[in-house]
C-alpha cells in the first residue's frame, strides 16, 4: 500500500470522525432543556396570554372523509376572515385549563428551548392539524389559535406574533404529554 493510500485513509477516518461529533454536538444543542427565563407573571404578559380570560386545548372533529387534517386547517382559514364563525361544537375533545395548567403551558412554551442556539429550524414535509390551542374572552369568542400536527410536529398560529417559543427537538413530545395529560384523548392521527 503507497503512503498516498495511508494518508487518504487516514484523511477519511478522522473526517468521518469529526462529522460524527459534529453531528453529536448538533443534536446536543437542539436538546429541549429548562431555562427559566420569564416568571409567571412575565409570561402572562404575553400576546395573546394577556387578553385571553380562557385557554382550551382542543382536538378537531373530522365531519366528513377526507384528508386528515385538511377540514381542520380549512375551517380555521375560514376563521382568518371571520373569528365570529368559530363553533365549539367541532371539537371532540375540549378542555378549559384552569389556573395552574395555564401556567405549566406558558412555563413549557416559554422556558423550554435549546440548549444552545444553532441557527436552524426543523421542518415536516407534512401537516395534517387535529389539535389546537384556542385563546378564548369571556363570552367564549374566539381571539387568537395555534393549530397544532403532533405527527408532524408542525403547527401554524393565526397570527405570526404567537408561536411555541424554542422549537427545540422535544418541544412537540412535552407539548403532547401536556395534552394528554390535561385530558385530551385524542392527540395523534396516525398512531
Amino acid at each position: 500500500m503507497s503512503r498516498y493510500s495511508i494518508l487518504l485513509i487516514g484523511f477519511f477516518i478522522l473526517t468521518s470522525c469529526g462529522s460524527q461529533y459534529k453531528e453529536k454536538l448538533f443534536y446536543k444543542n437542539m436538546s429541549c432543556v429548562k431555562q427559566d427565563k420569564l416568571t409567571v407573571t412575565e409570561r402572562n404578559k404575553i400576546y395573546p396570554y394577556n387578553i385571553s380570560e380562557k385557554i382550551v386545548l382542543a382536538t378537531y372533529h373530522q365531519q366528513k372523509p377526507g384528508v386528515a387534517g385538511g377540514e381542520m386547517w380549512s375551517y380555521f382559514v375560514s376563521m382568518e376572515e371571520d373569528k365570529s364563525l368559530f363553533d365549539k361544537s367541532r371539537f371532540e375533545d375540549y378542555v378549559e385549563l384552569n389556573s395552574s395548567q395555564k401556567d405549566e403551558l406558558t412555563n413549557l412554551i416559554f422556558n423550554y428551548g435549546y440548549l444552545k442556539d444553532v441557527n436552524v429550524r426543523m421542518s415536516s414535509g407534512c401537516y395534517m392539524p387535529n389539535n389546537a390551542i384556542l385563546f378564548l374572552d369571556k363570552d367564549d369568542n374566539l381571539l387568537e389559535y395555534i393549530e397544532i400536527c403532533f405527527d408532524c410536529n408542525a403547527f401554524r398560529s393565526s397570527n405570526k406574533e404567537i408561536d411555541l417559543g424554542d422549537e427545540c427537538m422535544q418541544k412537540m413530545n412535552l407539548l403532547n404529554e401536556f395534552f394528554l395529560k390535561s385530558g385530551v384523548k385524542k392527540t395523534r392521527m396516525l398512531r
